[in-house]
């Protein structure tokens, strides 16, 4: 016997299959967005440094700075990104994962 019908737990499958990929596809549509932010703004610094190297102007020191601190922020927000899946990462696979959870309660 197949009816041709389909059990909830069959779908429940399918559906953890499609929200898995789509999250997957949003991670990386995001990371690539992230690096490219930061090659651009790696980009425009060198080429700031490379004027300001031919005619020292504040304007373009200014303009560096700004471009430095973009990219700080960009970098910290990755730095903490990557702290938080660590974190993540050692309460459920590290020794005593159920410890540290029970101490967070």
């Amino acid at each position: 016997g197949d009816t041709g019908e389909v059990t909830a737990a069959v779908l429940w499958e399918v559906l953890k299959a499609v929200v898995r990929g789509e999250l997957i596809s949003i991670r990386a549509h995001r990371d690539r967005m992230d690096r490219a932010e930061i090659d651009r703004l790696v980009r425009e610094i060198l080429q700031t440094d490379r004027r300001y190297a031919e005619t020292p102007r504040a304007e373009l020191l200014r303009e560096r700075r700004r471009l430095q601190t973009e990219f700080g922020v960009v970098s910290r927000g990755k730095a903490v990104e990557q702290l938080r899946k660590a974190r993540g990462a050692i309460y459920e696979h590290g020794e005593k994962a159920s410890r540290k959870l029970v101490q967070q309660l």
